[in-house]
């Protein structure tokens, strides 16, 4: 983890993290030490590992790509609630939620940033576009195998017979232009 925080505040001595059970996931490691490296969020941080209250904090999420929802922009927390007597324990949680909103309202792409995570999300949505299509020929194929079996099951053994000989006649001339470079 002390690599990673390197990675990500490589300036900061100050910035608190974690040793253990704590990823930070970011398109670019810039734009999480943008948000998280500032003397307030420090501060919270080191308040939690004191109060031992990481164990409540599941996850942050913070996109501007959410899809499935009305919302394009979401700045998600969960939490794993305490009983309801141990609640005002949580202070230094609900603090870090106000820190990293105004943190997000304040921070800005550089325009290096922005042009990179235009071309990741391009190649993502490409390689998602490629997926679909996949799935769609496959299911395509599977549709055309059911039907095959369904009129081969209402046939006689020599329509069958026949219809063998028809598809490894298609098989040969296949093989024979492939053999040949499709030329005639």
């Amino acid at each position: 983890m002390s690599l990673l925080r390197s990675l990500i505040f490589p300036q900061s001595k100050k910035m608190f993290w974690p040793e253990e059970g704590f990823c930070a996931v970011a398109e670019f490691k810039e734009t999480f030490g943008g948000i998280f490296d500032n003397g307030l969020a420090c501060h919270i941080l080191s308040t939690m590992k004191d109060q031992d209250l990481f164990k409540h904090l599941v996850f942050i999420h913070i996109s501007d790509q959410f899809p499935g929802s009305i919302h394009k922009k979401v700045i998600r927390f969960k939490f794993l609630l305490p009983s309801a007597s141990k609640m005002g324990s949580l202070e230094p949680l609900m603090q870090l939620v106000f820190v990293v909103i105004d943190a997000v309202g304040l921070y800005k792409l550089t325009p290096h940033a922005k042009q990179k995570s235009g071309k990741h999300r391009a190649a993502a949505k490409e390689k998602e576009a490629k997926s679909a299509e996949e799935e769609r020929l496959n299911a395509l194929r599977e549709k055309k195998a059911e039907q095959k079996a369904k009129e081969r099951a209402k046939m006689t053994p020599s329509q069958i017979e026949k219809e063998e000989e028809k598809e490894k006649q298609r098989l040969m001339k296949r093989r024979m232009k492939v053999s040949s470079g499709g030329r005639r």
